[in-house]
């Protein structure tokens, strides 16, 4: 049974997704992989975690499940302490999750616990100080320097990516596989999405206010 973590923009989580399946198809240790992976490329989760706060979201990613076929679980809660039992889960998977969590150690200890034994935990994150365009341009420059300003004064690490060995030794975990990707916008259409995408975030989310007390 697969447990993820997710945020919205369904169209950023595929390629992840689509990762884990791949590695999941790849292990010799799971050789009935079907049962949690759908024949399409991408994921199927059994239960997918929605923050408590977007209780409109979990509606429509119901509802959208229900039109696509999907049999799907969407539940609201707490990833410091999740209600499910010990050993609960085959898979935990948690995208652009840690990076916004004030003690992501203790996150990944409390997926840690809902796994069973010879289990899965994956998580990836950003490092936006990675990031990087061409031309040049200083409103960009501006926009990183605020974003994560206000990101660390949330209490998150928008640089989580490069700590993620680090807080997974820290929270227990031993047999680790690490690895880095690079997402690339080079054509028109996903500089629009991309640019679509953030322009909607500060339309439509509290990052404005934030940032203006940041500045």
């Amino acid at each position: 049974m697969i447990h993820a973590l997710q945020r919205q923009h369904p169209q950023r989580n595929r390629p992840p997704a689509i990762s884990l399946h791949n590695h999941l198809y790849a292990l010799s240790r799971w050789p009935d992989a079907d049962h949690c992976v759908v024949r399409q490329p991408h994921l199927l989760p059994r239960v997918l975690l929605w923050r408590p706060r977007q209780q409109r979201k979990l509606a429509t990613a119901r509802r959208h499940a229900a039109e696509q076929g999907v049999e799907v679980t969407f539940e609201s809660g707490d990833v410091y302490a999740l209600g499910y039992d010990d050993a609960s889960f085959d898979v935990v998977h948690a995208h652009q999750v840690l990076q916004h969590l004030s003690n992501p150690v203790a996150a990944l200890k409390e997926m840690r616990r809902v796994t069973r034994p010879g289990g899965i935990v994956a998580v990836r994150d950003g490092d936006y100080s990675c990031f990087s365009w061409a031309p040049l341009d200083p409103r960009l420059d501006r926009w990183q320097e605020l974003y994560r300003a206000v990101a660390r004064k949330n209490g998150g690490e928008p640089d989580a990516g490069r700590f993620l060995k680090r807080w997974a030794l820290e929270a227990g975990f031993s047999d680790m596989r690490v690895s880095s990707s690079t997402w690339t916008f080079a054509d028109s259409e996903s500089c629009r999405w991309w640019g679509a995408l953030w322009a909607d975030r500060c339309d439509l989310s509290a990052i404005v206010s934030r940032l203006l007390g940041s500045v």
